[in-house]
């Protein structure tokens, strides 16, 4: 970006002149636009269009050129005059704002200046030249909002050509100023506890930009999906200035108070930590169902697998509502079968053996055994995974459990599918890094021995050894980093310790 405030040495250094629309022209190559501005001017329109103020072009070369940006300026208002438009003179704006125009902040004098001389219209031009060419940037800004609803583009190769796209601008910036109608009022109806700003915030529609019903129906999509309004529709009318907007909005209702009925083996507070909804929230029916599912999941999840939820919305006044749930809870559907499917080496009683969770007993009256708790039920995948690699099963994989209900003899069935793999073994163990002691010592310290199942939380355990030894010569904070590498071709694991002694820690 160009800082249009910087001083003239500051540009002078980095070989960037931007004009003093003061100074006297020296240039040229510019006489042709100064002459096609004079006659342009002498044109009168038929009948004048809205009142249009053209600022002096910001400007940025490469070489000096002084005036130029007062040129472009009259070359432009000339165009815009020939389109029919009524031109503020040039000598009018210019004597207003004098050489220091704030660009950047057209509230300083810009707008004051277009609300004086009852300008409908702002054009604010920008021309860059660049090494592939020259950028010539126009926008319409609207005083009364400060908003820019039009603007056009153009490089041109050739600045004898300038005048002819300066021509093309303004025909392209007439053609949109013709064919849109322009919004002058935006209202919103029918909300009380939203408020204005965070409607009008969110819409890609606002006041002094064009009239474009494909934005105006995604405002609506917008509103609506804010989640506060059971209704949204939208009313168009004509005004002097423009079109006017209003959305018409019927609000969703206020949860005053969330109950609970029936729940007699779970306490409200527990209810209300599960269910996602609050108090004084807006009654959104999507996500009242979505409670429904956690509380429904929550009983599941103690083995209250008939459990039947409802909800009742009871209205009051103000547009306010009691939200309540209706409870029945059943009885616990216990667990009456665990089965694994894929498991060879090892039998399913060994299996389950290992795990937490359990089927029905004749104590289950008196115990949790055979209630399921799908927390636990997630750690026994863990641990059943962590058995089968402590017996050199490295790959094997552990399924998700799968939970079948069946309602009719209300009991559940377990299914746990599992892929042994195939079995690894220890081939060498090498010790590497900041030896205290000869590798084979070392060694020896740890009970790993070459031909045995390779076993992942073995050479984690076996490593604190070599750390208590590193310990007692006074390095605390030594660590020793296990890797393993399959041998090619086999199943025989190469292990290496690496150890790093760090600093020693003296007292």
């Amino acid at each position: 970006m160009v800082n249009y405030n910087r001083t003239a040495q500051e540009l002078s250094r980095n070989r960037v002149y931007l004009i003093n629309p003061v100074k006297r022209a020296r240039c040229g190559i510019y006489l042709l636009l100064l002459l096609l501005c004079g006659t342009l001017l002498i044109a009168a329109p038929v009948s004048a269009l809205d009142k249009i103020a053209v600022i002096p072009f910001m400007v940025e070369t490469t070489e000096p050129a002084e005036d130029l940006s007062r040129s472009l300026q009259k070359s432009f208002s000339a165009e815009m005059s020939a389109l029919g438009y009524d031109v503020l003179s040039p000598e009018v704006i210019n004597n207003t704002l004098g050489d220091n125009i704030s660009y950047t902040e057209p509230e300083k004098g810009i707008i004051p200046l277009a609300k004086v001389n009852n300008a409908r219209w702002v054009i604010i031009g920008e021309y860059i030249e660049k090494e592939d060419g020259i950028q010539l940037n126009v926008k319409v800004l609207d005083p009364g909002t400060n908003s820019s609803p039009f603007s056009v583009m153009m490089v041109e190769n050739d600045k004898n050509n300038i005048p002819a796209s300066l021509k093309k601008i303004a025909e392209g910036l007439n053609a949109q100023m013709d064919m849109k109608e322009l919004i002058s009022e935006i209202q919103i109806e029918g909300n009380r506890r939203i408020g204005d700003d965070a409607i009008l915030i969110a819409l890609e529609s606002q006041k002094g930009q064009p009239f474009d019903q494909v934005k105006l129906d995604r405002d609506l999509r917008t509103i609506y999906k804010m989640g506060f309004f059971d209704d949204v529709n939208l009313v168009t009318a004509d005004s002097a200035d423009g079109k006017m907007i209003t959305f018409n909005l019927v609000e969703k209702p206020t949860i005053i108070r969330i109950r609970f009925q029936g729940n007699e083996r779970k306490k409200d507070d527990k209810l209300n930590e599960e269910l996602g909804l609050r108090t004084y929230s807006v009654l959104n029916r999507n996500e009242v169902k979505q409670s429904i599912n956690r509380l429904t999941e929550f009983y599941k999840n103690s083995g209250y697998y008939n459990v039947e939820i409802k909800e009742k919305i009871e209205e009051l006044s103000d547009n306010e509502v009691t939200l309540t749930y209706e409870i029945k809870e059943g009885e616990k559907v216990l667990i009456s079968k665990i089965e694994h499917r894929g498991n060879k080496v090892f039998k399913s009683k060994k299996l389950r053996k290992e795990m937490l969770t359990k089927k029905k007993s004749w104590l289950s009256w008196f115990t949790d055994s055979g209630v399921l708790d799908k927390k636990k039920l997630e750690y026994d995948v863990q641990k059943l995974a962590a058995f089968y690699d402590s017996h050199g099963y490295i790959k094997a994989r552990v399924g998700e459990p799968e939970i079948i209900y069946n309602k009719e003899k209300e009991e559940l069935r377990l299914i746990i599918n599992i892929v042994e793999d195939k079995q690894f073994f220890v081939n060498d163990i090498i010790v590497e890094g900041d030896l205290l002691r000869p590798a084979d010592e070392l060694r020896r310290l740890i009970d790993i021995k070459k031909g045995e199942p390779f076993s992942r939380q073995k050479v984690h355990t076996e490593t604190q050894k070599i750390k208590g030894l590193y310990g007692s010569f006074g390095y605390a904070y030594a660590e020793v980093n296990p890797s393993s590498r399959e041998v090619e071709g086999s199943t025989n694991v190469n292990v290496t310790l690496k150890i790093e002694k760090s600093k020693k820690v003296r007292i």
